[in-house]
C-alpha cells in the first residue's frame, strides 16, 4: 500500500478545475500545478512570475493538503468565505471546496477545489490544532518543505 493512500474508497477525491479542464486528484499521485510542463496542470510555460512547481493537492494521512512548493511565491487560498495568504514552503488541510489563486506576471491563475460529495468529512473531529497526527507526529512546515522537495524532485526540478 502507497503511504498516504486512502485506506478506503469513503474518502472522497477532490475535483480541480481550471478553466475548462477538469482533474480528479488521484491520492496515491496528488495533483501538481506551475510553469512545468511536466506539472499535472501547466498553469503558463513562459510566465516566469509562476514557478516552476507553484504548489500540489496531496493526500497524506487521511487528509488532502494544499502545498505552497514554490521556495519564493505565495498562493492566495479562499475557502469558507476567508482569504488567506500560503507562503513558500507551507501547507494546510483543504476541508472544503477551496479557490487557490497563483499570481503570474501576466495574469492571476484560479483553480477551484471541490469535493462533489459536498463537503469532505475528513476526520477533523478527531484533530486538534497543535495536536499530534495518527502516527505520533505533528504536521508543522517541514511536512510542506519534504513534499514541495519530494514534487520537486519528481518533476526535476532545480529550486531557483
Amino acid at each position: 500500500m502507497t503511504p498516504g493512500a486512502p485506506q478506503d474508497s469513503s474518502i472522497p477525491q477532490p475535483v480541480v478545475v481550471i478553466g475548462l479542464m477538469t482533474y480528479v486528484v488521484p491520492a496515491t499521485g496528488g495533483f501538481t500545478f506551475g510553469r512545468d510542463p511536466a506539472s499535472t496542470h501547466c498553469l503558463d510555460p513562459d510566465d516566469l512570475g509562476v514557478s516552476r512547481s507553484a504548489g500540489a493537492i496531496v493526500h497524506r494521512r487521511r487528509h488532502w493538503w494544499i502545498v505552497n512548493a514554490s521556495k519564493t511565491h505565495p498562493l492566495t487560498i479562499l475557502e469558507g468565505g476567508l482569504r488567506e495568504t500560503l507562503m513558500a514552503g507551507r501547507s494546510r488541510l483543504v476541508t472544503e471546496s477551496t479557490t487557490i489563486w497563483v499570481a503570474g506576471r501576466f495574469r492571476t491563475h484560479a483553480l477551484h477545489v471541490q469535493f462533489p460529495d459536498g463537503p469532505a468529512d475528513l476526520g477533523l473531529d478527531q484533530v486538534q490544532v497543535g495536536s499530534s497526527v495518527p502516527g505520533g507526529r505533528r504536521e508543522p512546515a517541514e511536512f510542506a518543505q519534504r513534499v514541495a522537495g519530494t514534487v520537486r524532485q519528481r518533476l526535476s526540478i532545480r529550486p531557483r
